[in-house]
């Protein structure tokens, strides 16, 4: 019995270890994928057309899932930034390619992420870890990109 005991004190001991100062090697290859994805090209060409796309628009409210872009642009050209109808659709076209190449993968991580998430016990302080250190390696490879 004492043996017992023992065992499950250790094993207590090791599982808090582990959820306090590390993750998994699944968790660690899932945060570094992640952090891969966000610093490829193809998600950096989707934020700067989205940026650009923002700034085009300006305080103009478009809701996509009411209008389709092209015919709203139409009528509501003149309370954007957009020169011709021609640029805003185009600019929108590409944007909306550049996300879609980006999302199928991040999308198959965020699943990822959720159900190593819901099986760790305390969803939400998994998913703060998470973010939190996925948060320090994205830092970690733009920076070592600017030093290149």
């Amino acid at each position: 019995m004492k043996n017992i005991i023992y065992l499950i004190a250790i094993f207590f001991s090791l599982q808090g270890f582990s959820q306090k100062n590390e993750f998994t090697p699944e968790v660690e290859e899932l945060i570094d994928q992640t952090a891969k994805l966000y610093s490829e090209n193809e998600y950096k060409e989707y934020d700067k057309l989205s940026q650009e796309f923002g700034k085009l628009m300006g305080e103009t409210s478009y809701r996509p899932s009411e209008h389709i872009f092209a015919d709203w642009i139409k009528e509501h050209l003149s309370e954007t930034n957009f020169k011709s109808v021609e640029q805003a659709v185009d600019l929108e076209n590409k944007m909306s390619t550049a996300f879609a190449k980006h999302q199928g993968k991040a999308d198959i991580l965020s699943k990822k992420m959720f159900i190593l998430a819901s099986e760790s016990g305390d969803s939400e302080k998994f998913i703060k870890k998470f973010n939190d250190e996925f948060e320090k390696r994205i830092d970690q490879r733009l920076a070592e990109e600017k030093n290149k």
